[in-house]
């Protein structure tokens, strides 16, 4: 070797430094992209489970706040084969299973919930309605406006079965309500008619009193127990009898009207005029038979009716003593001289529509 020359460092010293660069630089670009897809597929796991654990989540929803029966258990069932398929992980997520494990454990309870037990509840439950009704009637005063509300309760009542009615712990009250109405209702009825009778005025009543026999009948309409609420009833009863007198006083007078406006006279034989040839010849000869005694002052063998008779029409009364009057005369054989005699009277319709037949003279 020559003195004064420098060594010199061979080239692959400076290739092998390039290639460890290079390969430290691949190594970093490797692990950062590894690093990137863990983290990716982390991510990616981490919303499946999310995904997995909501619907499980939303199912169990969908049933909270529902009164759980028998009829939910193929429903809770489904819940729990979904969340059985769910990994560890998924489970965790799910954050309301108290509550599945809480419908779990009340399906259990109703499938032990039996037919019976759950007409007891249900009887229970529509007795406490009308239990609850019912209360609202404790003591309030009943009168004739509380009649809507006591019908209501009552119909409510009525629709129980017979097992639910036995559970209506306080009957008594709406019994007593409605007694209470009732001698309200009563009590109402018969004021009202006391009121109408007391509101007559007996000095107007006439034989065509339609009023008199109105509260009669609304008397007959009345309940027992409302009748004896009926103080002043023989003041109605007395009115009755008046209604009845003036009717009669009424028919009598119309009755002797008729006959003086309507009878048309007669002249002839006694005994054709007694006769009855209409009611007007019947009303006067009853009155002749009964006043007259025709056999004291005629040859009468053996009945005046051979008399010749002649009654005039009627005449107003102007005396004011009756309506109307009318001149009767009868003419026979003198029973005491046998010579032709006539016997002349009237027959008076009075007043009150009766009549009498009196003797003016016989000559």
């Amino acid at each position: 070797m020559k003195q004064g020359t420098k060594e010199k460092k061979p080239k692959s010293i400076g290739k092998i430094i390039i290639i460890i660069l290079l390969l430290l630089v691949i190594g970093f670009m490797v692990m950062v992209f590894s690093g990137v897809t863990v983290g990716l597929l982390i991510k990616n796991n981490a919303d499946n489970n999310r995904l997995k654990a909501n619907e499980v989540i939303t199912m169990i929803e969908m049933l909270e706040g529902k009164e759980i029966t028998a009829d939910h258990e193929d429903e809770i069932n489904k819940i729990l084969e979904k969340y059985d398929a769910l990994s560890k992980a998924q489970k965790k997520k799910v954050t309301n299973k108290d509550a599945l494990d809480g419908m779990v454990a009340a399906l259990e309870e109703a499938k032990q919930y039996t037919d019976e037990d759950r007409e007891r509840d249900e009887n229970q439950v529509a007795a406490d309605e009308v239990i609850r009704l019912i209360s609202t009637l404790e003591g309030k005063e009943v009168t004739i406006d509380s009649e809507s509300e006591i019908t209501v309760i009552r119909m409510q009542y009525d629709a129980l079965t017979r097992a639910q009615k036995d559970l209506v712990s306080n009957y008594s009250i709406l019994a007593k309500a409605e007694t209470d109405l009732q001698n309200a209702k009563d009590a109402e009825a018969a004021s009202a008619l006391v009121l109408a009778i007391d509101s007559i005025d007996a000095s107007s009543l006439t034989g065509d009193s339609t009023q008199i026999n109105m509260l009669l009948n609304q008397y007959d309409a009345l309940s027992d127990a409302q009748k004896e609420l009926v103080t002043n009833y023989n003041k109605l009863l007395e009115y009755k009898k008046a209604v009845e007198a003036n009717a009669t006083k009424e028919a009598a007078v119309k009755k002797g009207t008729d006959l003086a406006e309507n009878f048309p006279g007669y002249s002839g034989k006694w005994g054709d005029f007694g006769a009855h040839k209409n009611a007007y010849q019947g009303m006067i000869e009853t009155v002749i038979r009964r006043d007259a005694k025709l056999r004291e002052y005629f040859e009468c063998d053996p009945d005046p009716n051979y008399l010749e008779m002649y009654a005039s029409r009627f005449t107003k009364d102007t005396s004011g003593f009756g309506i109307a009057r009318c001149t009767v005369t009868f003419t026979g054989i003198d029973k005491e001289d046998g010579f032709t005699s006539t016997l002349h009277g009237e027959v008076i319709i009075k007043n009150d529509g009766s009549l009498y037949f009196t003797i003016n003279y016989y000559n």
